[in-house]
């Protein structure tokens, strides 16, 4: 009987140690994300800032003119902001849905799905990520955009 009792203690410190393991290496993925996020935000923002380092995307996002580029750019921060808020709880899947309705209504977000949005949705890394690119994509699609939406 103390046997028993003995492995049912260790096997119960193991499974608490394995959740724990993995609770720590998300919590690391998301705090590595979150970063990357910061990052991404201070590339655009110097993209924004000096139109020579804007230049460079000139053959990666497609444009009229160098200010339209600024524009798709800046909506690129946007979005980004929204992925992150989203990610973080801070914008509910509604709240989301409204934000991504309005900002389809502005031609430079229009341009910057059309552009983006096989990327994203291929990069989709989890049901989150997922769940941001369809809820973008439906208020892009509802502006009566014929495009079919890449698997993912």
């Amino acid at each position: 009987m103390k046997t028993y009792v003995v492995a049912g203690a260790a096997l119960a410190v193991v499974v608490a140690e394995a959740t724990r393991l993995r609770q720590s290496r998300q919590q690391h993925r998301e705090q590595a994300h979150l970063a990357i996020a910061e990052m991404h935000q201070r590339l655009l923002a110097d993209q924004e800032a000096n139109p020579e380092m804007a230049a460079v995307w000139k053959v990666s996002v497609p444009a009229e003119s160098d200010m339209a580029r600024a524009e798709i750019l800046h909506v690129n921060r946007w979005v980004s902001l929204w992925g992150i808020a989203h990610r973080t709880g801070v914008l509910t899947d509604d709240s989301l849905a409204g934000y991504a309705r309005n900002g389809m209504q502005n031609p430079a977000f229009q341009q910057f799905w059309t552009y983006a949005r096989t990327f994203r949705i291929m990069g989709a890394r989890d049901e989150i990520d997922r769940t941001f690119n369809a809820t973008m994509d439906q208020a892009y699609q509802a502006l009566g955009r014929k495009e079919k939406a890449p698997a993912a």
